[in-house]
């Protein structure tokens, strides 16, 4: 018998994930230019800007929002299911949510912004937290509620955002993609075993 591996305590991917975030605030224009999901770019076999797109912003107030969010459910949910495992599932996300807006929203030109990854692991964190019953699950029912309710008023016009320029509009759609890649990955990734488990060889 052996028990689990203690998961790292240090949110490492995370923050160095809002730490570049952050530091492509200042870069030239060009470089985010270069960054930006553009799908014409794209479609020119600029395949990178599929996962470079989310990190790269519209005002540095866009970004600090994005990164708060970021390193807020990073610092929670890194160590419950592992560094690895988060950078698997940011990677894969971040190329399905650009391959999915590039595919069904033809009239979307340029994107950027990581809110759809936010999404994303805020659901991861709600189903960590379901799974090892961190908290009252009626809380937790009523967080979910709350997200689905916040991406339907969003699709439907409600729901606006002061940290967007003047002519840039809430992309609810990348919203609801990370929370449907939130969802697959609660689907088929297991769960890893809670710290103090044992698990017979």
């Amino acid at each position: 018998m052996a028990s689990a591996a203690a998961p790292a305590k240090w949110p490492s991917a995370s923050a160095a994930l809002a730490l570049v975030a952050l530091a492509l605030v200042y870069a030239p224009p060009e470089l985010i230019e270069l960054l930006a999901y553009d799908r014409q770019a794209i479609l020119s076999c600029q395949w990178w800007r599929l996962w470079s797109g989310h990190l790269v912003h519209y005002s540095a107030w866009h970004a600090l929002i994005d990164t708060g969010v970021l390193l807020l459910c990073g610092w929670v949910l890194e160590p419950l299911i592992g560094t690895r495992r988060l950078c698997l599932t940011l990677g894969w996300s971040a190329a399905l949510v650009g391959l999915a807006l590039l595919l069904g929203l033809p009239a979307l030109q340029e994107y950027r912004g990581l809110s759809a990854l936010d999404v994303l692991l805020v659901t991861m964190t709600l189903t960590a937290f379901w799974r090892q019953q961190r908290l009252p699950r009626h809380w937790l029912a009523l967080g979910a509620a709350m997200l689905v309710l916040k991406t339907a008023a969003e699709a439907l016009g409600l729901s606006g955002s002061s940290t967007l320029p003047q002519g840039v509009h809430v992309m609810w759609q990348a919203h609801a993609l990370g929370l449907l890649c939130g969802l697959l990955d609660a689907v088929f990734v297991p769960p890893r075993p809670q710290v103090g488990s044992e698990l017979v060889k």
